[in-house]
């Protein structure tokens, strides 16, 4: 299931993870940072996992036109609104 709020800033999840460190449970990291215990404990067993607390780069769809063909079709637009 996809993420569904916006990403945690940097700063806030070093900050997790500091509190983590010094074994505060995660119930009190949760109270102080504000967020959910669900949202520390997914953030401590990525650390965990993965040693470190960056987001994986997210997939795009690729364009359905290249730039060749979106100034093809641009050029095309603009030619049949001057006739």
């Amino acid at each position: 299931m996809p993420p569904r709020g916006k990403e945690l800033s940097k700063d806030l999840k070093d900050a997790k993870i500091k509190l983590y460190k010094e074994s505060k449970s995660q119930r009190q990291i949760a109270k102080i940072i504000g967020k959910s215990p669900t949202t520390v404990q997914k953030m401590i067993e990525k650390f965990q996992a993965e040693g470190n607390t960056l987001s994986k780069p997210r997939t795009v769809r690729p364009p359905i036109f290249t730039d060749r063909e979106r100034r093809i079709i641009v050029g095309n637009v603009k030619k049949k609104s001057e006739d």
